[in-house]
Parts: structure tokens; sequence; C-alpha cells
């Protein structure tokens, strides 16, 4: 948990903290980071550090909220739209590439609680008005559906894992297959004849 001593800083102090933590993070193995040695990179000592957080994966994951909301701010106001290019630090980009070599628990820990948190109020503002507009079937359950949104990514890293490991295009064709064919296609009214030329166009996705 992040305490309430560390939300009574300045958010220049705030953000001056959570980069040196994160540059820390990009410098060394995910388990191999110790609170000693945020503490240390941080130029804080180790008391002053257990009154800001409980432990090092609530740090952790406050960086990356910081990150996430970044993405919240940009989304589009329609469901399953290309996102906008969002502007990041080298040091913001690097560090969520980072995130496929955490191991699974912390992985979980970033996606069950981080994304979940930032992410499922936007996707189901966005069902909502999908399902304004009547584009939706009569039986989604959009807190459901955002959940499964959010989390899908992390099912999908899982999945690569078992099945021979990481490999970052594959990654990009399944991710863009499950959000942008699968999961649409399962919730939006379609006629048969859409439906069709929908699933043509996602088996050339996949073999492409």
């Amino acid at each position: 948990m992040v305490k309430e001593a560390f939300q009574r800083l300045s958010p220049e102090r705030q953000e001056e903290l959570l980069y040196k933590g994160m540059m820390l993070y990009l410098k060394n193995p995910y388990d191999q980071v110790t609170v000693r040695m945020l503490a240390a990179a941080m130029e804080i000592n180790m008391a002053t550090f257990y009154r800001y957080f409980d432990e090092k994966e609530d740090l952790i994951l406050l960086i990356l909220r910081r990150i996430q909301r970044k993405y919240v701010q940009a989304a589009p106001h329609r469901l399953f739209e290309e996102f906008p290019e969002v502007e990041l630090s080298a040091e913001e980009q690097a560090y969520i590439n980072r995130l496929i070599t955490w191991p699974d628990d912390a992985l979980q820990r970033a996606y069950f609680e981080g994304a979940v948190e930032c992410n499922m109020p936007v996707i189901v503002r966005q069902l909502q008005m999908e399902r304004l507009d009547g584009r939706l079937r009569d039986n989604v359950i959009d807190d459901l559906i955002a959940y499964l949104y959010v989390t899908l990514e992390y099912n999908l890293l899982r999945y690569l894992r078992r099945n021979g490991g990481f490999d970052e295009i594959l990654f990009i064709k399944l991710k863009d297959y499950l959000l942008h064919s699968l999961l649409p296609h399962g919730i939006f009214k379609m006629s048969a004849e859409a439906g069709k030329d929908e699933e043509n166009a996602a088996e050339k996705r996949i073999c492409s």
C-alpha cells in the first residue's frame, strides 16, 4: 500500500522519487532489486521508505499506474478504436517493455491491481456509449467484458510463455486478433454477412 506520508509529498518530490526507483528497475533484474537498493537509489533511508510504502511492489505498481494514466487520458470514446499515440519518455517506454520479464506473481499484480484499477472505468464507459448507440447485444454484461478486456494481455503473455516463450511479433498479432476480431464479434450486433467478412479478416491477421 502507498502510505499517506508519500501522498503528502509535493507532486515534484513524488515524481523525483518514482523516477529514481524506475531507473533502478531498468538497470537491474526484478528479483535482484531490494528495498535497501531502492532506498539508496532514492536517497532516503530504509525507515523513510517504509513510511512511504509497505513493500517494494507498492512502488513498482505506483510507477506503472502513473504511466497507465497517460493511456487512460488518451483513450478514445469508442471501444476497440485505435489509441492515439501516447507520448512516453524513453524510460517510461522501457519500463513498460520490461513487464514481460517480471515473474508471474509481480506480473499478475501489475495487471489485476494496476490495469484493472486504472482501465476498467474507461472500458465500462466505452461500453455504455456503445449500448446507447444500440450496437451491443442485449445480454452483454458491461463489468464482465471490461474486466476480460483489461486482463486479456496478461493471459496472452502467460499463454506465450507456456508455448515456447515471448515473441513480440506474434504477441502483437494475437492481441490485435483478440481485441479487434474475436471480442467485438462476440459482443456487437452483427449481420451474418458482416460476421463472415470479419472472420475472413481475422484469419488474414493471424496468417500474415
